[in-house]
């Protein structure tokens, strides 16, 4: 399989702006990397690392960045093989211990991860840091064994060798976001040697996917990633993620080089007779931080995102806005300690009756993103489940939404990088209501059976 593993949507992303004299070809091999690294540019800062790591005695800050530059990328294996030499360096660093227990939980190797989580308590005594991790890799043995009533099929047609996530039920399609081919994009994003993400489209019928083209509206059109996107109730109005050009950093002294921070932004788009007529969204704020990963309610007044604005819980937190009488949005508010975590959540999807989905890497978990789903409003939600196995693996997980359902079935659409696919790609999900009606009500059926069992 091509592992051409899918880079989430970061929300701080890093370019070059050049000031300088010295030419990147009359720097040393070290040198040349570690400038790609600094600009976020993993792949082609692991193509130089790999030449100085495969060397009888290689340097251990070498190893070191090559395992990173493969975590950073999410290729979990090329970053295990990495780590396992990493972790076998006498002056190794115990902090490496935390990476390496996490890329082998992502590789499904949980009995393993949890022996290097419980050495790095053994050497560091810091238990805190991986308490969840453990308390993953315990309950992602017991899901696999009891796998939930779920069916996670491929969809072949629109899937690639590239990625493709964050499907968006839209009228009679769908849209979604994916990686374009080279033929057709020469514009080349440095983390992942790919084409910037762009915004497709694909009928859809008896919930599946037909062959995909690359929508040719004027919302999709910019210089860097554009997606994911959602529509209010009527699909009268677009909310699209783009990422845009911000603040140009001070000049860094090591290697001469200024970097710009280009933040995530929300573009509405008001359907206007055959275009789309584009407007601002108030609390976007490049030079300080990202907003995007829309989500709206059923009833289109509250609008759930994506931000590390200040006065979240740490890395990027789940925030909402409320519809005011004027038709503005109100003030963003942090959705609250019952969805966000110290880490990562993103990806959030508004169903019906107050639920909510989401994607974590901070919650007990079977490794990267999972899935999991609470149910409430505002700052108020129920605690958070786990969608447990098939739904979630121990690759990343995320992105998922609910499709219009028949009588006795609900299906949606999730994107998973796990084992079995051409790349990052997105999966049908399934679960018939009549199969398990007598432990779960039709509001929450897609939560599995003894979803109490799961470590919240």
């Amino acid at each position: 399989m091509n592992k051409n593993y899918i880079f989430i949507i970061a929300l701080i992303i890093l370019n070059v702006s050049f000031g300088v004299a010295r030419a990147q070809e009359q720097l040393g091999l070290r040198e040349r990397a570690r400038k790609h690294y600094n600009q976020y540019e993993y792949f082609q800062a692991a193509q130089l690392l790999q030449k100085l790591a495969d060397v009888k005695k290689p340097v251990l800050s070498d190893l070191e960045l090559l395992a990173d530059c493969y975590y950073r990328m999410k290729n979990y294996e090329l970053a295990e093989n990495w780590y396992s030499r990493v972790f076998n360096q006498p002056k190794s660093k115990t902090e490496n211990l935390i990476k390496y227990g996490e890329v082998l939980k992502s590789n499904s190797k949980y009995n393993e991860a949890k022996q290097v989580f419980l050495q790095y308590v053994k050497l560091n005594g810091d238990q805190s840091r991986i308490t969840t991790e453990i308390a993953g890799c315990d309950s992602s043995l017991i899901w696999i064994a009891t796998p939930t009533l779920h069916q996670v099929t491929n969809e072949t047609l629109v899937n690639t060798n590239l990625s493709e996530f964050s499907v968006f039920p839209y009228q009679n399609k769908v849209f979604y976001t994916g990686e374009p081919d080279t033929a057709l994009f020469k514009s080349i994003y440095g983390r992942t040697g790919n084409p910037y993400l762009r915004i497709y489209t694909a009928d859809k019928s008896s919930n599946t996917l037909s062959k995909p083209s690359i929508d040719l509206s004027n919302f999709n059109t910019g210089k860097y990633h554009i997606g994911p996107v959602t529509a209010n109730a009527d699909g009268s109005v677009l909310y699209v993620t783009r990422t845009t050009a911000g603040k140009i950093l001070e000049l860094n002294q090591v290697d001469r080089v200024k970097y710009q921070t280009n933040n995530l932004e929300l573009y509405t788009f008001k359907k206007t007779r055959d275009k789309w007529e584009e407007l601002s969204f108030p609390y976007n704020n490049v030079q300080k931080y990202s907003v995007g990963h829309a989500t709206l309610t059923p009833d289109s007044k509250t609008l759930y995102f994506v931000s590390n604005m200040s006065g979240g819980f740490g890395g990027t937190d789940i925030w909402y806005c409320e519809l005011q009488n004027d038709g503005t949005w109100g003030k963003p508010q942090n959705a609250g300690a019952s969805v966000n975590t110290t880490k990562d959540e993103m990806f959030p999807y508004a169903g019906e009756a107050g639920s909510l989905y989401f994607s974590s890497n901070g919650w007990p978990g079977m490794g990267g993103l999972d899935v999991f789903m609470t149910k409430g409003s505002r700052q108020n939600w129920s605690k958070a489940i786990n969608l447990r196995y098939p739904v979630n693996s121990s690759a990343d997980d995320f992105s998922f939404t609910i499709s219009p359902s028949t009588d006795n079935m609900v299906s949606g659409f999730l994107a998973s990088n796990r084992k079995g696919g051409k790349g990052g790609e997105i999966g049908h999900v399934s679960k018939y209501s009549r199969v398990e009606r007598s432990a779960i009500s039709r509001t929450e059926r897609s939560i599995a059976p003894n979803s109490s069992a799961c470590l919240r």
